[in-house]
């Protein structure tokens, strides 16, 4: 009985499915089956076929294009950042080596500043020294009225030197015109007349003087003390005052003194030579005052 042939089928096997992303040009080859004719077989040798393409190239390309564009743009600002950061370092480099320099100059100018401190209270004290060393034979005068005589409209030289020369007689101290060297009235900030200033030719000169005032004023009242009165100077009779004339300093320190003695029971205070000095009590050694600063030392012992 003979072999019963199955039916050569025409149709082709179902195409196969379209693979997402691949091109419409791709063809899919259907499969051989052994029924097939010698010249279906040798029609499908003949078409041509083409392998698929992943889409998945195309975007690791551009990702790699991407990463590479990237990476270049890094480099490049990471050389521009370099670059900042190399000129901000020269950039404070430059203000460091300026602070520096502005420091040490400063440090040489405190240091200057120091000396010339220095310099200058020692030549404030040598100048102190020399004021009181030429005013060692003057003396001051304080309380005298202006005395005009002859009819004279502003007081005289003469007028003046008449009351020193009546003052020394009254205190029993001989006194000429040679003695004198010069004599004035200065101006002060206390309301009043204005004291006298008398330069002497010699030291001894003055100290007769004042230790003449200090005898004619010992035990006596305030009232017979020396006064106007004693001067011939007509009106109201007024205490007269004699004392060293002080550079401005000193009489400051002077002023001092006289406060700090009333404040800490200091029963003496006054001036010899352009000196300041303090005594406690009768019969304790007597405390020269050169500055300030000895007086607050004192209050502090």
């Amino acid at each position: 009985m003979p072999l019963q042939q199955s039916p050569t089928s025409t149709a082709t096997a179902p195409a196969a499915a379209p693979v997402l992303g691949s091109k419409l040009s791709e063809v899919c080859v259907p499969e051989a089956y052994e029924s097939d004719t010698a010249s279906e077989r040798s029609c499908r040798r003949n078409v041509s076929v083409r392998h698929k393409r992943g889409h998945g190239d195309d975007d690791i390309k551009e990702l790699k294009g991407l990463i590479s564009s990237l990476s270049s743009k890094v480099d490049q600002s990471f050389l521009e950042l370099k670059q900042k950061n190399e000129e901000l370092k020269e950039s404070l480099q430059f203000m460091s080596d300026k602070y520096d320099l502005i420091f040490k100059s400063l440090q040489n100018i405190q240091e200057d500043r120091a000396e010339d401190k220095k310099t200058i209270q020692k030549l404030e004290e040598k100048i102190e020294g020399l004021e009181r060393k030429s005013r060692l034979s003057s003396l001051e005068i304080r309380n005298v009225p202006i005395c005009l005589r002859d009819g004279r409209k502003s007081e005289s030289k003469e007028d003046a030197s008449l009351i020193v020369k009546t003052l020394a007689k009254a205190v029993e101290v001989d006194i000429q015109d040679c003695d004198i060297k010069d004599l004035y009235r200065i101006q002060t900030h206390k309301e009043g007349n204005k004291p006298i200033i008398v330069e002497l030719n010699s030291v001894l000169k003055k100290d007769k003087i004042m230790q003449g005032v200090r005898n004619f004023n010992k035990n006596k009242s305030n009232e017979e003390k020396l006064n106007t009165g004693h001067l011939n100077i007509p009106g109201s009779v007024k205490p007269v005052f004699i004392s060293d004339a002080l550079t401005p300093n000193t009489q400051k320190l002077f002023h001092a003194a006289r406060q700090f003695a009333k404040e800490n029971g200091y029963t003496y205070c006054w001036t010899s030579r352009g000196s300041v000095f303090l005594r406690k009590i009768e019969g304790e050694p007597q405390i020269r005052i050169e500055s300030l600063t000895n007086l607050k030392l004192l209050a502090k012992k």
